[in-house]
């Protein structure tokens, strides 16, 4: 049984991932700031350490316990990044750090890194996204990630770990929140379930690689499983290679719920790229095939459990 640690397990990718793992048989200890009674039901029955990664520090007894940390947290967006730009690099690349040597002391060797698919990469003229590929973020939080990518290379050369970094697309799927600010599948839908307006950006033209978060843990955990340990690739896209446009997200919601969305067109943001589709081959070159959801599908599915809540 593997024993890990996971770093912001109460949020949204994380109880999805934390609920997958403890499925397999994966001892797996939840870390987060928020009180437990205030967490996912679905993740009640895991053990859980209250604490505030940015503030306080884990205890080296616990660390030492572990086969691997999963960090999921960020103290920003890619919206928040652009207004407090000083907050991303003050508190994320330095507490990693200090993170990292903390696990180098307990002789943890692996630290597993959900990064950003749809910001590290910036504005490219290519169809699909490959992990060897150049980086141009045009976002500070997209900046962020990729030097936190870059730590955890340096400290596999350097130290002989054996870090993983997964570029994670757009998820969505039960438990996000619309009021994390991220999630076009999220607010189009609830946005529309309530009677609220929607903000778009432009006119919707952007493209994303939309992914359900079921998909996107699955693919993670399986990563993980068969790659080969030490091996010199560490980092992975992980999504569905296929891309729909903001505009297309919102009709595929009108038709989902039969309401109309109540839009209000806005000005294009300069730090949003036009184009965000991942090319998939790398981390389907270790778990094979994948057929993910494809989108409408997994939206009548998110939208059915929406719905049981309500």
């Amino acid at each position: 049984m593997k024993k890990c640690l996971v770093i912001g397990g109460a949020g949204f990718v994380g109880t999805n991932l934390s609920m997958n793992l403890a499925g397999k048989g994966y001892d797996v200890t939840i870390c987060d700031c928020v009180e437990g009674s205030m967490c996912s039901s679905r993740i009640q029955n895991l053990k859980y350490i209250k604490l505030n990664y940015f503030k306080q520090k884990i205890d080296d007894g616990l660390l030492r316990q572990q086969d691997m940390v999963i960090l999921l947290i960020s103290s920003v967006n890619p919206d928040s990044s652009m207004a407090n730009p000083e907050i991303c690099y003050d508190k994320d690349i330095i507490k990693m750090i200090e993170l990292l040597e903390q696990m180098r002391r307990c002789e943890v060797n692996r630290l597993v890194f959900v990064s950003s698919g749809g910001t590290v990469y910036g504005n490219q003229n290519i169809e699909k996204l490959r992990e060897d590929m150049l980086t141009y973020p045009i976002n500070h939080y997209g900046i962020m990630k990729l030097t936190q990518e870059k730590i955890l290379l340096m400290y596999n050369q350097l130290y002989g770990m054996d870090n993983v970094i997964f570029r994670l697309a757009n998820p969505y799927g039960e438990g996000q929140r619309k009021a994390s600010g991220v999630g076009a599948v999220t607010a189009f839908l609830q946005n529309i379930m309530h009677g609220e307006k929607i903000y778009l950006y432009g006119q919707g033209e952007p493209v994303r690689d939309y992914i359900h978060i079921d998909d996107a843990v699955e693919m993670m955990r399986l990563c993980l499983e068969k790659r080969s340990v030490g091996s010199k690739e560490a980092l992975y896209n992980v999504g569905t290679g296929e891309g729909n446009s903001i505009l297309e997200v919102m009709r595929m919601a009108e038709k989902i719920t039969a309401r109309k969305a109540d839009v209000v067109y806005l000005g294009t943001r300069e730090f949003d790229v036009a184009r965000n589709v991942l090319d998939i081959g790398r981390i389907c070159s270790v778990i094979g095939d994948y057929e993910c959801l494809n989108l409408e599908l997994g939206m009548k599915r998110y939208y059915e459990s929406l719905r049981r809540i309500m």
